[in-house]
């Protein structure tokens, strides 16, 4: 976890191009630089260096981050080592690094490359067996450094981490159960943390296939394939993810190609689910031909690689989905899922043609049917009074987490609200709107513990995170700028990133729809979190990408419907902000009324609450005196409650800060 912190910390904080600059001249091609490469003779530019701190050499092939360039540059022999000089060079606050602890894997390596050598040795007597599985002395001698243990009559297949240093090795057994036998595990070898075959696979600028075993990455290099690395197990776990993230450029697609057998596609959900929650590169699954287990026996079956089909995940779960159907009706609300989760529309016609062929309909039926549009859900029940009053009874009485201000009157006056629930904040320009849900986004992940989706329609991530540490850390702008300008990193900032990075996700995507927002929360639910999305923040309602077809006002009203119904599909608490027309005066200082709600559209009868924010000293006619005098003054006016009672509520707002608290 230190290790995964101080990458993160070294990429966020550092600048690859003026550390790159400092050894190579680098000049600025479109949105990258250019230079000749420091690890090999370049006469001409082929050394790149991306604005997201990675680098890549179409000379070479040499890549990797601020780190490596560090640690290749420099000839050290683990990233820690680099990470040693990065802190004590560029004055960066790292997690704890022991130097003797370093010094120790280093001559733990040496001591397990002699070791490993006497069983290289006997290479010749491995290459006899190997032939049986396909395998030329070139894939397993001279790329794999395959030896042989005529003790244990077994193959030793050196285990190499990123770097290709040998941290372990395997024992494969010819005539013995079980057939596999790993080293001990130690600071240098940790199975789950590692990829086999990755460090030849790493500097992958295109494709990277995922496979489950030893052989199956060989296999890979015997078809001239390559690009492979084998997670060594039916699941993928955290720590390779990461592994994937941090050295795996976002534009290269991975392929995942289970064993073909239930074990092996049982798992394909689970490994798609934990690869999305960590690395951003786009996923297809490799299946193979009928009869054919693993890559390989592929390699020495009468197949070849041209057979394998590639699918993209969300096709390939979609017809596994099916295949488990009992009813076409059951087909058809899998189908609709699938369709509101995939957010690529050639993806989803391709999908309807498919579809059309097995339920034997019309492609333009099928295909209007997997356009993904979310739809009103009605209920159709008619719930007797009894019915309605154990709902009653089972609402007041809920154990169901309650979401909360983190402001005192407020959460007493509004009983905690609950998912399935919408909330409307509508303010003007100067009300202080966007700091108020961001307060209450803080309150929300770092004290409630919940799990958050913020969409920003106005604001780029790198705008709302500078107010978020301002609210953690009790500072003004103007100091959290000199805090990230001279690379000063606390602990208190570690803690909130650490938070921010397990609880919330921010999409910044312009002119998002409500369709986007509701497959943000899919996606989530399915890729980054533990546990369900609690609660969903929108900045702001205007800028929604509306329905075209009908004018502004009937659009916005059906968006503000939708959200209610978003609400009970995704069981989530929809927080929607709204701007009230500027134009009826009075600034950020305008009380709000349930008339500025008809404004907008329909959002008095979408919402089970109804907010309204207000700052005297947005007052454009106050002197600046007065102006002065209630610049911390702010009232949020309950203006509908589910519960009932309504009222205004004075509240303690720091300009400065930007931190709302209780009077």
């Amino acid at each position: 976890m230190q290790a995964n912190a101080n990458f993160t910390l070294i990429n966020n904080k550092l600048n690859l191009a003026e550390i790159v600059a400092e050894d190579v001249q680098l000049k600025r091609s479109g949105k990258a630089m250019k230079g000749c490469c420091p690890f090999h003779d370049d006469s001409t530019p082929s050394f790149t260096v991306y604005r997201d701190n990675r680098f890549y050499c179409f000379g070479c092939g040499e890549t990797g981050d601020i780190t490596d360039y560090v640690m290749k540059r420099r000839g050290y022999g683990s990233p820690l080592e680099a990470m040693s000089e990065i802190s004590e060079r560029y004055g960066l606050e790292l997690h704890h690094i022991d130097m003797d602890a370093i010094r120790a894997r280093q001559e733990k390596k040496q001591e397990k490359r002699k070791e490993f050598s006497g069983y290289y040795a006997k290479h010749r007597e491995a290459a006899e067996f190997l032939k049986e599985r396909g395998f030329t002395e070139q894939t397993t001698a001279q790329t794999f450094h395959v030896g042989y243990d005529d003790q244990g009559h077994a193959l030793v297949l050196p285990f190499k981490n990123e770097y290709g240093e040998l941290v372990g090795k395997v024992h494969r057994y010819l005539d013995s159960d079980p057939k596999y036998k790993n080293s001990a595990e130690d600071d240098l070898f940790k199975k789950s943390e590692l990829l086999f075959g990755f460090d030849l696979a790493r500097k992958t600028k295109d494709v990277l296939y995922l496979v489950e075993g030893y052989f199956d990455v060989m296999a890979m290099h015997e078809m001239g394939v390559g690009k492979t690395a084998a997670y060594c197990s039916a699941q993928i776990t955290k720590e390779q993810a990461q592994l994937i993230a941090r050295h795996i450029p976002s534009d290269v697609k991975i392929f995942l190609i289970p064993d073909n057998d239930k074990s092996g596609r049982q798992q394909v959900r689970k490994n798609v689910q934990t690869l999305r929650k960590y690395a951003k590169q786009s996923i297809s699954i490799i299946s193979l031909p009928d009869g054919i287990k693993d890559v390989n026996d592929l390699l020495i079956s009468s197949y070849g690689w041209d057979d394998v089909n590639m699918t993209p995940f969300e096709k390939y779960l979609l017809f596994e989905d099916l295949d488990n159907c009992l009813e076409i009706t059951d087909e058809y609300e899998v189908a609709k899922i699938w369709a509101d989760r995939t957010q690529n529309s050639m993806l989803r016609y391709e999908m309807a043609e498919e579809l059309a062929k097995r339920w034997n309909k019309p492609l333009d039926i099928v295909n209007d049917f997997m356009k993904g549009s979310a739809t009103l859900d009605h209920d159709t029940k008619l719930h007797t009074a009894t019915e309605s009053y154990a709902a009653y009874v089972n609402a007041v009485q809920s154990d169901e987490k309650k979401i909360k201000f983190g402001l005192r009157e407020i959460d007493v006056l509004l009983k905690g609200l609950k998912k399935k629930e919408v909330t409307f904040v509508m303010g003007k320009s100067g009300s202080a709107k966007t700091t108020f849900i961001l307060n209450w986004l803080y309150d929300c992940v770092m004290k409630q513990g919940l799990n958050v989706n913020f969409n920003s329609l106005e604001l780029a991530k790198e705008a709302i995170i500078p107010q978020l540490v301002q609210i953690h850390m009790d500072m003004t702008s103007g100091e959290v700028e000199s805090q990230a300008r001279d690379g000063s990193y606390h602990d208190n900032l570690v803690e909130l990133i650490e938070a921010l990075d397990e609880k919330c996700r921010i999409a910044d995507e312009d002119a998002q729809s409500v369709e986007d927002i509701e497959n943000f929360i899919v996606t989530a639910n399915e890729s980054v979190y533990d546990d369900p999305v609690d609660v969903v923040f929108v900045d702001y309602f205007q800028y929604l990408k509306l329905n075209n077809s009908i004018n502004r006002y009937e659009a916005a009203s059906e968006a503000a419907r939708e959200f209610k119904a978003i609400a009970k599909r995704q069981n989530v608490h929809v927080v929607v902000l709204t701007q009230v027309n500027r134009a009826t005066g009075g600034g950020g200082s305008g009380k709000m009324t349930m008339e500025s709600a008809k404004e907008t559209g329909a959002i008095e009868e979408s919402s089970d609450y109804l907010l309204g924010l207000y700052r005297p000293a947005s007052d454009p006619h106050l002197q600046e005196d007065e102006a002065q005098a209630v610049q911390h003054d702010m009232y949020c006016q309950v203006l509908k409650n589910r519960w009932g009672a309504t009222g205004e509520i004075p509240l303690y707002f720091d300009f400065f800060t930007k931190r709302i608290k209780n009077m």
